[in-house]
């Protein structure tokens, strides 16, 4: 006797849906729902810091599932850190073009800030 062999089927069955529009429809009612939020005067800032002040254990843990775990940020090639030296030392420049324009000897309120950094070899 000769057996049979079914065709094997392949993909997703016939009338399902695939998961991308459930996760577009998902995501389309969630800002559907924060939109609703903000025209009833609710927004989701303002009942996350009410739920913080409740509870802040429960909400950090619920929301630490989407915050990235690991966040480094070296300052050996980093363009992060790079522009991030680039700015402070245009601030230290701005702060010493201000400071060179006031009066000397002539009382104001202006106050200033230093944000020179502390070893400057390390911005090179």
């Amino acid at each position: 006797m000769k057996t049979l062999k079914m065709p094997r089927k392949m993909g997703r069955p016939k009338g399902s849906v695939s998961s991308v529009s459930i996760t577009q429809r998902l995501r389309k009612e969630i800002y559907s729902a924060l939109d609703i939020l903000d025209r009833r005067g609710q927004p989701l800032d303002g009942l996350l810091a009410d739920q913080m002040a409740d509870d802040p254990a429960k909400v950090l843990s619920l929301l630490s599932k989407f915050i990235p775990q690991e966040v480094n940020i070296n300052g050996e090639g980093s363009q992060f850190a790079v522009a991030l030296g680039e700015v402070a030392l245009r601030i230290a420049d701005q702060t010493e073009a201000i400071r060179d324009s006031l009066p000397e000897g002539e009382p104001n309120d202006t106050q200033l800030i230093d944000i020179t950094p502390e070893k400057p070899e390390d911005q090179q």
